[in-house]
């Protein structure tokens, strides 16, 4: 069994970070949370990998996502909207106006200060 190898060191992430920097209109913050994410999943695939409970083709992701941080949202309670930042000076609002399922949410977060 080869033993996959997956550079960690500082300069690959430079390098890896400002070549996809170049293209991306988005904040930083989102390149930094797809490297982030990436290395997650290949770790997670690694060592899955190694105990024999992962095949070797390498790992697809099945669904979209983006993990948000907290700095980058504005939640709106008088309006009832999330609104996150894409982009300097863009933003993306999300409503849960009328949406019953998200009411105990807006409890949980006006807890939060």
């Amino acid at each position: 069994m080869k033993v996959p190898v997956i550079p960690k060191d500082g300069g690959f992430k430079r390098r890896l970070r400002s070549e996809l920097l170049k293209g991306c209109p988005y904040t930083s913050y989102w390149v930094d949370s797809v490297i982030r994410t990436t290395y997650s999943i290949m770790e997670s695939w690694r060592k899955r990998y190694l105990r024999g409970r992962a095949k070797k083709a390498k790992p697809r992701v099945k669904r979209r996502f983006a993990k948000c941080k907290i700095t980058l949202i504005k939640v709106d309670y008088n309006a009832k909207a999330i609104r996150i930042t894409l982009k300097p000076w863009e933003y993306l609002t999300v409503s849960w106006k009328g949406c019953g399922l998200i009411e105990g949410l807006e409890v949980r977060l006006s807890g939060r200060s």
